[in-house]
């Protein structure tokens, strides 16, 4: 029980290092500190390992390959080209092998913090902005060394409100659609969440943030999970009304449909933006298509040409390493999000399982949130994100693994 809790603790303890790491590096200048959450998840993995320990055999195969494939990226000069895709695999055994042994309960108590970390942070900053203190944040993270704090970051709605001389909000990973996206992801999981806490106040409160961080990118993010919800992952409110909400869908774009285009992509409203966003990232597509046969499957390393660009975050992300790890990365998250639907679908006699099903529900969500803001820089596998991301891939890992078992359970008490 000691050892349980004890590794549950490590969990927390590497997910609050990580939403500190972005700003921390960028006061101290220092990308090293970028890298401490994954030291500090390897020496809990290292401490907690035993005789005991036992990996699953596909897990160590995936392991190996990633391992054998950076290994090959270095003695080949390219160098690593994606560390953060690298990191992710590794974090994803760290939660894996740390959150096996955990209860419903206390996960759900680790994706509430995280949540409300995200809420309460955005909230802050959105405060600050708003009383006119945003130079504070601007020169406080402005290190060339990692990712400073954007000056530029669009902030139409705020501006609407009649607010001038101030850029949009960046959030505590300092990143261009950061703040937009943890809007989005926690008014979704607020939303799931009510199943069981009806905290209904905190996905008003989450909700309100939308605007506030609007993005392209998060705006259609935020259009697609709902979608799913409605029409594919089974056993959520939404998709069980999901005939009601489509009438409603039917009769809004037939009377507003201008209006919801320009509302979710409001950018590509002129002759201009659409001329920009075109050359931004069609040059990236045609700059792949120019690579050597080697460099397709293995990725160029850090020798990426720096006429491509990198407003395709998910193609600048196949240009570093190939399509042999995107290739198979992409297969795995779609492996598990087709496991997920398969067992939310699923109905079990067990409170228990009820819950296991909701928490992968909103993991699977979170993940391919994290996986469609690839289309828009590359900030799913940046520092404090890509801790956030592996922890949603462990944990639908987990829960599809605990709704297994007890379906298994419960089988032999619907023979008796």
């Amino acid at each position: 029980m000691t050892m349980n809790f004890s590794k549950h603790t490590s969990v927390i303890f590497v997910l609050v290092l990580s939403m500190l790491t972005p700003m921390a590096a960028n006061i101290f200048s220092e990308k090293f500190i970028t890298y401490i959450p994954s030291l500090v998840a390897a020496t809990f993995l290292i401490l907690a390992s035993n005789k005991k320990t036992k990996l699953n055999i596909i897990f160590i195969v995936v392991l190996l390959t990633v391992f054998g494939y950076a290994l090959f990226q270095l003695i080949s000069g390219r160098g690593i080209g994606s560390g953060g895709i690298l990191l992710i695999y590794f974090l994803v055994l760290f939660f894996t092998t740390h959150l096996k042994k955990s209860s419903a309960s206390q996960i759900m108590g680790i994706m509430f913090l995280i949540n409300i970390v995200f809420v309460v942070t955005l909230y802050l900053e959105l405060l600050i902005v708003l009383t006119g203190q945003q130079d504070v944040l601007i020169n406080l993270f402005n290190s060339d060394v990692v990712t400073k704090y954007k000056w530029y970051n669009h902030a139409d709605f705020i501006k609407y409100l009649g607010f001038s001389n101030i850029s949009g909000l960046n959030s505590i990973f300092l990143g261009s659609q950061s703040a937009s996206m943890l809007a989005v992801l926690s008014t979704i999981y607020f939303l799931l969440e009510n199943k069981f806490n009806k905290r209904y106040k905190l996905f008003v409160v989450a909700l309100i943030l939308i605007p506030f961080t609007s993005t392209m990118t998060a705006n259609i993010v935020f259009t697609l999970l709902l979608l799913l919800l409605i029409y594919y992952f089974s056993n959520n409110f939404l998709y069980r009304r999901r005939y009601i909400v489509t009438i409603i869908l039917i009769f809004t774009l037939t009377f507003f449909s201008q209006s919801m285009f320009d509302l979710i992509v409001y950018k590509l409203g002129s002759a201009e933006n659409i001329a920009i966003y075109m050359k931004a990232f069609i040059n990236p597509i045609a700059g792949f298509l120019d690579l050597n046969l080697n460099d397709t499957i293995f990725g160029t390393g850090i020798h990426v040409k720096d006429s491509y660009g990198n407003d395709f975050g998910f193609l600048e992300l196949l240009k570093q390493a190939g399509i042999f790890l995107i290739a198979r990365s992409l297969f795995i998250i779609v492996y598990i999000v087709s496991k997920v639907r398969f067992f939310t679908k699923k109905r079990c006699s067990f409170l228990e399982y009820d819950l296991w099903r909701n928490i992968a529900l909103i993991n699977a969500l979170f993940l391919l949130g994290w996986l469609l803001s690839l289309v828009h820089y590359t900030m799913a596998v940046e520092p404090g994100v890509r801790e956030i991301f592996a922890f949603n891939i462990a944990v639908c890992l987990v829960s599809i693994k605990r709704m297994r078992v007890i379906r298994f359970e419960e089988m032999p008490l619907q023979v008796k």
